[in-house]
């Protein structure tokens, strides 16, 4: 999976005003895509706003836009607005949220807080703060929480860890919050020096282990099918973060001291995903 987004978490801060489309490539399976069997009466793809049986520009590229998820029956969260989204836990006795300190708008009285020490190398490489804060239903019966993303502006992006055994890579300081102590952050080096200085710089963030996980990412985000060997340009601020097997790497974004190096707003440097 890989995604993308023009600008990064800082030029957002201190820019709130301005909205930053974000996209993501997933390898694709070997069977047709949900989006792409629309036209044979297919299910509509979650938080796309589309007419049963039209293919649209989008989904004839293979792409899906995430708006505000639609709740599924039988989950404790519930992901609310459309420009800065909020996510609103349910949580059963015992459940408990892990998240990034500051990422909290309201909790009911019965629900402990508690503190838990990232790992070194996750905070000095991978964006993370020192301490994450852990909320725990300590009562018998159920409490809420809200969960707001870390800059305005942002959406969040579902990760089902169990669906990815590799992990998902993505950029530093992305993950906002889990509702598993089994979710693992970690910092990896990028191998390349070349994709290094082209993509998501030295280091990326790593997720892997089970339960749901949030990532933000700013404006609209975009998910992209990659067929084994299929290839993706997109610009070096926007890639948001890449699914294990596929390959992030980098090309020049025209050609050698061109004109569109110089003038053309992408920089020397555009990202390169390949699917696995």
């Amino acid at each position: 999976m890989t995604a993308v987004a023009p600008e990064d978490q800082e030029g957002l801060r201190a820019q709130p005003q301005a909205a930053v489309p974000v996209a993501t490539a997933i390898p694709m399976a070997a069977h047709v895509p949900p989006q792409l069997n629309m036209m044979q009466g297919g299910p509509q793809v979650p938080g796309a706003e589309m007419t049963q049986g039209l293919l649209t520009p989008i989904m004839a590229a293979g792409f899906i836009t995430h708006e505000t998820p639609p709740f599924v029956p039988g989950q404790n969260f519930q992901v609310m607005g459309k420009d800065s989204q909020m996510i609103f836990w349910n949580l059963q006795p015992a459940q408990e949220v892990i998240m990034q300190p500051g990422a909290l708008v309201h909790r009911a009285p019965g629900i402990e807080v508690d503190l838990k020490m990232s790992d070194f190398m996750s905070c000095l490489c991978g964006g993370e703060e020192l301490f994450k804060t852990v909320y725990r239903n300590s009562t018998q019966t159920m409490q809420h929480l809200t969960v707001s993303p870390t800059f305005w502006g942002a959406k969040f992006f579902v990760l089902n860890l169990d669906t990815m055994p590799g992990g998902f890579a993505c950029k530093p300081g992305s993950f906002v919050c889990a509702n598993s102590p089994n979710v693992q952050i970690s910092a990896r080096i990028v191998s390349s020096l070349g994709a290094a200085a082209g993509s998501m710089g030295f280091t990326l963030q790593t997720l892997r282990g089970s339960g749901t996980c949030f990532i933000e990412g700013g404006g609209t985000i975009l998910t992209k099918m990659l067929a084994p060997g299929e290839q993706m340009l997109f610009d070096q601020r926007s890639l948001l973060g890449v699914q294990e097997g596929v390959n992030l790497s980098v090309r020049r974004s025209g050609e050698c001291c061109s004109l569109m190096m110089l003038c053309g707003g992408n920089g020397l440097l555009v990202s390169e995903v390949t699917g696995p």
